[in-house]
Formats: structure tokens, C-alpha cells, sequence
């Protein structure tokens, strides 16, 4: 009975080690996206266009969550990453990923001619920079991160 005990003493410490790791990581990956984020703003001044700013206030980091033996939380955007087109009616795009994507707008082009950054733009490879700059670090997590999602 007592080395069931003392089992169940370590499992549970073992447990609420690896809840206090997820959660420092979560909050280097949530300031690490901020920050490449910051990076992406900083790159130029938009000159056709004011910045609302929605895409930097979604960042969010959720709460860790425990299934059985799995501990895991997440960063991601909130509806705020959301872009009403300014030319195709109802038409949404979903920041994240027109930042790292690029976009080019033809018919726009077509009207208006080429405007870097608002009628096109090649891309910031934004994921590829968090994940960069996050597995630089040294982290009690023996894998590298690979963001899914977008």
C-alpha cells in the first residue's frame, strides 16, 4: 500500500511539473508571436490604409488543458484576426494567414494598378519565424514546436 502511495505522490508531482512547463511555454510562445508580430508592423508604415490594430490584439494564449494522461494548451488568434474586405462585399480573410501567405488582388490592380502591401504582397512567413525563434530557445521540452492550424 504505501508504494501505491507513493506512486500516486509522484505521478501527481510529476503532473503539475509538466502543467508549470506548458504553462512558461505558452507564455514564451504567446510573447514570441507578439513580438513577431510587432516585427511584421514595424516593417513598413501603411500609406493607403490606418491600421486597426485587430490582428495584434488577437493573440491569445488558452488555459492548460489535462485529458487523461495529455497536458496541452494553445496560442492562437481570436476573431479579432478576422479582415473585412474593403472591395468584395461580405468577403472575409483570416490575417494570419494572408500575413504569411502573401495575397495579390489582380482585379484591384486591374482598376487601381500595383500597390505594394495592399494590392499585393509577397508574404512574411510569419509561422516560420515564431517556430524559428521559439525552438532557438533552450526548452525543458525535448521536441521542437510545429505549428498546425493555419
Amino acid at each position: 500500500m504505501a508504494n501505491n502511495n507513493l506512486d500516486l505522490m509522484l505521478e501527481k508531482a510529476i503532473k503539475d511539473k509538466a502543467e508549470k512547463i506548458i504553462r512558461e511555454e505558452v507564455r514564451k510562445l504567446e510573447w514570441i508571436t507578439k513580438d513577431v508580430v510587432q516585427g511584421y508592423y514595424n516593417s513598413y508604415s501603411p500609406t493607403v490604409y490606418n491600421r486597426t490594430y485587430g490582428f495584434k490584439n488577437s493573440i491569445i494564449s488558452g488555459n492548460v488543458e489535462k485529458a487523461g494522461k495529455r497536458i496541452s494548451a494553445e496560442v492562437s488568434f481570436d476573431g479579432r484576426a478576422m479582415h473585412n474586405s474593403l472591395f468584395a462585399g461580405n468577403a472575409q480573410g483570416y490575417v494570419p494567414v494572408l500575413i504569411n501567405n502573401g495575397w495579390v488582388s489582380r482585379k484591384l490592380e486591374a482598376k487601381i494598378g500595383i500597390i505594394p502591401r495592399f494590392t499585393r504582397y509577397e508574404g512574411y512567413d510569419l509561422i516560420g519565424k515564431i517556430e524559428s525563434r521559439y525552438n532557438a530557445i533552450r526548452h525543458p521540452l525535448a521536441n521542437p514546436l510545429k505549428i498546425k492550424g493555419l
